[in-house]
């Protein structure tokens, strides 16, 4: 399958070597380890019997799988949107947990959704990252065969309205297979590219633009 250039952004990283600090433990998303501890990680802080529409999650930091924060949305008995975030360990800050927020644009949700009544809902312990890893192996197939090493950047799990079928987003980072480094004075400079995919309800993998 031939892949546009203009669907991939090209970019540059300039890596330095930070030490991070923090008592909390890594949890990697592309890993099934890593995948059932996040799955413990959102029933610990957000509860096991909340019915969300979108949950959301993205690495620390760019080239990256560790996890960076999540982010649920839900509505409420009031008809409110709200949203709530957890922030992990990331540079020696200490994780945590933000709190519940209204989310003020509200109109072009609350359209796409009807009525809390018919919107698509997802209880936290039914939520399932099984497909996490088999989405990305497909996307990078889609990518073919120039690419090093692919990281998850963001990773979106959505239940459509009415249907409550369940569909997903998410961008991929990924280096190209060969000279994806090279050195700048004292700095080691990593060209990366970035390209954005759909899951559909029946599971097809889709490249997207941006």
């Amino acid at each position: 399958m031939n892949i546009k250039k203009s669907n991939y952004l090209i970019i540059l990283l300039s890596v330095f070597t930070i030490t991070s600090c923090g008592k909390n433990e890594k949890i990697n998303l592309t890993t099934d380890e890593g995948l059932i501890k996040l799955k413990e990680l959102v029933i610990e802080q957000f509860g096991e019997d909340l019915e969300i529409y979108s949950f959301s999650m993205s690495s620390k930091e760019d080239l990256s799988d560790d996890l960076g924060g999540m982010t649920i949305s839900y509505f409420k008995e009031d008809g409110e949107i709200y949203s709530n975030t957890y922030n992990a360990v990331v540079y020696g800050e200490e994780s945590n947990l933000e709190g519940e927020k209204k989310k003020e644009q509200i109109t072009k949700i609350r359209a796409k959704w009807n009525t809390p009544e018919g919107n698509g809902k997802i209880k936290l312990k039914n939520l399932s990252f099984e497909n996490i890893i088999p989405n990305i192996r497909k996307a990078m197939e889609i990518l073919g065969d120039n690419v090093g090493t692919a990281y998850i950047k963001n990773y979106e799990i959505k239940a459509e309205p009415k249907t409550n079928a369940i569909i997903s987003n998410f961008k991929l980072q990924f280096t190209p297979l060969k000279n994806a480094t090279h050195l700048e004075g004292k700095r080691i400079i990593t060209e990366y590219r970035e390209a954005y995919f759909q899951v559909n309800a029946n599971g097809d993998v889709n490249l997207k633009k941006k």
